[in-house]
C-alpha cells in the first residue's frame, strides 16, 4: 500500500492525530513564552488537525462500504462539524473577532452529530473501534470548545444578537 494513498492514511489517522496534538502542544508552550513561532506552530498544526477530520469525516464512505450512505453521511456531518469546532478553537486562541459565535455555532451541530452516530451504531460490532474513537474525538472537541467559550468574556445574548437597552 502506497504510503500516501488515502487508504493508508486513514488507516494511520489515530498517529496522525497524535502527532499533530503533540506539535500543537509544543507550540502553546511556546506561545506561554511570547513566542510568535509557537502561535504558528499552534495555528499550522491546528489547521492541520481540521484538516484530518474533514478527511476522516468525508472519506468514511469509501474506505469503509460496508457502512451504508446514511450514517457515511452523517459521520462527515460530524467530521465538517469538528473541523469547525477547530476552527473555533483557533479563532479563540488568536483572540479574533466572532470567536465565541464561530465556537457556539460549531457545538450545536457537533453535538447533534456525535448523538446520532451514537444512536446509530450501538449495535454495530465490526466498526466499533472507528465509530468509538469517532465519538471520543467528538466529545473532547466539544468539551474543549466549550470549555472556551464559557471561559470567555461573551454571554449567550451576544451569540443571537439580542441588544438589552
Amino acid at each position: 500500500m502506497n504510503q500516501f494513498s488515502g487508504a493508508y492514511i486513514f488507516q494511520q489517522a489515530k498517529y496522525v492525530e497524535f502527532v499533530i496534538v503533540v506539535v500543537f502542544s509544543v507550540g502553546l508552550v511556546g506561545r506561554t513564552y511570547n513566542d510568535t513561532t509557537g502561535a504558528f506552530i499552534m495555528s499550522i498544526s491546528l489547521i492541520s488537525l481540521g484538516l484530518l477530520y474533514l478527511f476522516i469525516g468525508f472519506s468514511v464512505d469509501k474506505y469503509l462500504p460496508e457502512i451504508g450512505k446514511a450514517l457515511a453521511g452523517w459521520t462527515a456531518f460530524s467530521g465538517a462539524a469538528a473541523a469547525f469546532m477547530v476552527t473555533g478553537i483557533l479563532m479563540k486562541f488568536n483572540q479574533w473577532p466572532y470567536a465565541g459565535k464561530v465556537l457556539i455555532y460549531s457545538l450545536v451541530p457537533g453535538i447533534f452529530g456525535l448523538l446520532v452516530i451514537a444512536i446509530r451504531t450501538w449495535k454495530m460490532e465490526e466498526y466499533e473501534e472507528f465509530f468509538k474513537r469517532h465519538s471520543i474525538r467528538l466529545l473532547v472537541i466539544a468539551g474543549i470548545a466549550g470549555g472556551m467559550y464559557y471561559r470567555s468574556s461573551e454571554s449567550i445574548a451576544t451569540i443571537f444578537d439580542f441588544s438589552f437597552r
